[in-house]
């Protein structure tokens, strides 16, 4: 009767064989995960840098329309202290009276940020872009919270109730009016305001108790925004901007 004998070499040979497939199978496998990984990661970069681009118009949108707003609590605190306001000014006037009152914020693009940190993917971008991506957002966030209190600063009388002032007759008509004017279909002065309205107008801003304090408040507010958005806000999008063009 024979012994069956092992023959070790052949099975040594067997179990590194199997040794290795596994090994290059392991490995094919994080190479696909890290191709994959690396190829949203920078499907993120690329939809981030679009955000950013929207988000500096955006600031440069928010920084015009507060020195615009600015303007117009001038134009509207000389007629309170007296200046005539003349007829054929009268559309211009009442866009002024309802600029001066309107504090329209910059919409900030987040929806990849957001879809990065519910997901968990924000991990996939190289830490150095994940950290100044999570700068930024941090950045919008303050401003967001500081647009809470400018409106808290400016939540009382005239601005809270311009109908108070204009009337309800001519405000909603000059609201769509300055709408489209945003828009580039027409102008605020398409508004037609009679000699007795433009009078009823005045009259009721004069009327205004604390008024001057009033537009004081929104001067100082627009000079903060206009500066946050035109300097601050615009510079950090463009340098966040930098970085994912050098990481994709």
């Amino acid at each position: 009767m024979s012994e069956s004998r092992i023959s070790w070499p052949k099975t040594l040979a067997e179990l590194l064989t199997i040794i290795v497939g596994v090994l290059l199978a392991l490995f094919a496998n994080n190479w696909r995960d890290t191709v994959r990984d690396h190829a949203q990661a920078r499907a993120y970069e690329a939809r981030l840098e679009q955000d950013v681009a929207s988000d500096i118009q955006q600031y440069g949108r928010a920084a015009g329309e507060a020195a615009a707003i600015d303007s117009a609590a001038v134009q509207v605190l000389a007629a309170y202290r007296g200046r005539e306001v003349s007829p054929r000014d009268a559309g211009g006037f009442v866009e002024a009276v309802l600029r001066a009152s309107w504090m329209p914020p910059p919409a900030v693009s987040r929806d990849t940020y957001d879809d990065l940190v519910s997901t968990g993917n924000l991990s996939l971008l190289p830490v150095g872009d994940r950290e100044a991506v999570g700068a930024y957002y941090r950045q919008a966030d303050v401003y967001a919270d500081r647009e809470a209190l400018f409106r808290q600063i400016l939540a009382r009388g005239y601005w809270r109730d311009p109908a108070s002032v204009l009337g309800p007759d001519l405000l909603p008509r000059l609201w769509k009016a300055m709408d489209a004017a945003r828009g580039g279909a027409a102008d605020a002065d398409a508004v037609v305001v009679t000699a007795s309205q433009l009078a009823a107008i005045v009259a009721r801003l004069r009327r205004i108790p604390d008024f001057e304090a009033q537009i004081g408040d929104v001067r100082n507010v627009m000079a903060q925004r206009e500066a946050w958005y035109a300097t601050h806000m615009t510079a950090a999008a463009k340098k966040l901007r930098k970085v994912l063009a050098g990481a994709t």
